[in-house]
């Protein structure tokens, strides 16, 4: 024959000291967004510290050239100033680039083309810049 009995068992712990702790969950900061790192307890997980890491200037992601301008016969253009994405600062300053024309030059062709040749500098008005020869 069995019987039945209950019985109430209580477990008390002890509260948690935090003696060890390791750093998790951090992140770097950027040039855009701060960053942190946190120390948890190696026993129970529980955050024991938060460290903010300020922004670091020094450290750009991707980056864009911006306003590049395609040099002409007839006009200067410019290579474009590049860009962080994230924060719009300006690592690398653009410089101008010389037009291709920038003297008078001539150029000969076969007498068969002469009056295209001609024809078309002048329209492209570039009859002042170039000569155009035949041969």
């Amino acid at each position: 024959r069995y019987e039945t009995e209950s019985v109430e068992i209580s477990i008390t712990r002890l509260e948690c000291t935090h003696a060890t702790t390791e750093v998790k969950n951090e992140k770097d900061a950027t040039c855009a967004e701060a960053g942190s790192k946190s120390k948890h307890c190696s026993r129970c997980d529980e955050v024991t510290e938060v460290t903010p890491i300020p922004l670091d200037k020094s450290k750009h992601g991707e980056t864009e050239v911006v306003r590049a301008v395609e040099a002409t016969c007839k006009e200067d253009g410019f290579t474009g100033d590049t860009k962080c994405k994230d924060c719009g600062e300006t690592l690398i300053p653009g410089t101008r680039l010389t037009a291709l024309l920038t003297k008078a030059t001539t150029i000969k062709v076969p007498k068969k083309k002469l009056s295209a040749y001609k024809k078309l500098f002048k329209q492209k008005g570039l009859s002042s810049k170039v000569k155009v020869k035949g041969y």
